[in-house]
């Protein structure tokens, strides 16, 4: 099966993205950590700057997404302003923790057209293989609960899936 590709951002789409982290799963043990990446304030974007804008900063996201990761890493926009990445041997107490944080500053940028400004920023969950096993669901639902608890805490920020 050939990957498909998402025609905005040229990343893997959703179901290649899936089935490419369960065969590596699947394979030899292997540590990684499954990342879900949501911008922040995309809809606001499209409301008051136009899809245009909104598209813009999804290209420029997927762009920062491919120069951040390493190439045998997985990365896909699965809809929307929502992107997963899973990072291939990557181990719990590494400096993983801070690469993420500053690939949040990163991401962040302020839209302004002269008239009205708008601070974008990405909310980043990540859940690590040694901690969950290797069942891709149960990791990729983690990362999203700690990716969502980032976002009911003021966003724009990274958070490790700690089980509470």
């Amino acid at each position: 099966m050939r990957d498909k590709k998402d025609r905005l951002t040229g990343l893997l789409d959703k179901d290649s993205c899936m089935t490419q982290i369960r065969e590596y799963l699947a394979g030899e043990s292997k540590e990684g950590a499954a990342i879900v990446l949501d911008i922040d304030g995309l809809n606001q974007v499209n409301k008051m700057f136009g899809m245009e804008k909104g598209d813009e900063i999804l290209q420029e996201t997927a762009n920062t997404l491919r120069e951040f990761f390493h190439e045998e890493d997985i990365i896909s926009r699965i809809q929307g302003g929502r992107f997963v990445i899973f990072a291939k041997n990557i181990k719990q107490g590494t400096n993983f923790d801070i690469r993420l944080h500053e690939l949040c500053t990163t991401l962040e940028k302020t839209i302004s057209d002269g008239n009205s400004s708008l601070v974008v920023t990405a909310s980043i969950g990540v859940a690590v293989t040694s901690d969950m096993g290797r069942d891709f669901d149960t990791i990729y639902y983690a990362a999203s609960e700690a990716m969502d608890e980032v976002k009911r805490h003021g966003k724009g920020s990274v958070k490790f899936w700690s089980g509470r």
